[in-house]
């Protein structure tokens, strides 16, 4: 595993956690400002951190408690600008 594979699944199991913890400053701490942000349930595309932070806390105000957030076969490439799931 490459250093840059690693900081990739880092970065995501921070992500991962921190949905699980519905912790939104944490997880909006991954996010750019100008993020386009493509979710699968309507709306289906939103613009912007102020939009994604409001998607994230409608989901997170769905569930009691914590919530079950997993991630399974991932494989990824990564160089040092860019990184991927490929399919």
């Amino acid at each position: 595993m490459t250093s840059n594979e690693s900081e990739v699944r880092a970065l995501l199991e921070s992500r991962v956690d921190a949905c699980q913890a519905k912790d939104i400053d944490r997880l909006m701490s991954h996010y750019s400002s100008d993020i386009f942000y493509y979710d699968v349930v309507p709306p289906l595309q939103f613009a912007g951190s102020d939009q994604v932070r409001g998607n994230f806390v409608r989901w997170f105000d769905e569930y009691d408690g914590p919530i079950g957030l997993e991630t399974h076969d991932l494989t990824i490439a990564a160089s040092t600008d860019i990184a991927f799931e490929p399919a």
